[in-house]
């Protein structure tokens, strides 16, 4: 049960971490949450990275919810023909995106916790 406690732990970490990072402005800080979210916890790569994924997407969802409600994808239609795009395939560039940072800073918190920060075995070590 320990595990799921720490999944649960995960997920709120890096939809908290994404939304405060994405109102400050700072959408690279979706990298931050994902690394914040998974370096202090001793699970397994292919649980962690899944879960602070969702979680980033479902922050990202939360945090857009206004956004939609108060004509964000009218604004995509005229940013989007600036650009030559569709609006809505700018959305989803940024979901993509979002999606991608938050793989990239799960990777990195758990390859933190694995190589620095997790349990090493030193009775291998002589002792003189």
């Amino acid at each position: 049960m320990n595990r799921y406690y720490e999944l649960v732990l995960v997920a709120v970490l890096s939809i908290v971490f994404t939304i405060v990072f994405l109102i400050s402005g700072f959408w690279y800080g979706v990298i931050v949450a994902g690394f914040l979210s998974t370096v202090f916890f001793d699970l397994k790569p292919y649980l962690s990275i899944p879960v602070s994924t969702v979680a980033s997407l479902i922050g990202l969802i939360i945090f857009e919810i206004p956004e939609i409600s108060h004509g964000l994808f009218r604004l995509m239609y005229y940013v989007g023909s600036i650009a030559g795009i569709s609006g809505s395939m700018l959305i989803l560039i940024s979901f993509l995106l979002d999606m991608l940072m938050a793989v990239a800073g799960a990777f990195i918190g758990v390859g933190t916790y694995r190589y620095s920060l997790g349990k090493r075995n030193y009775s291998n070590v002589s002792k003189h």
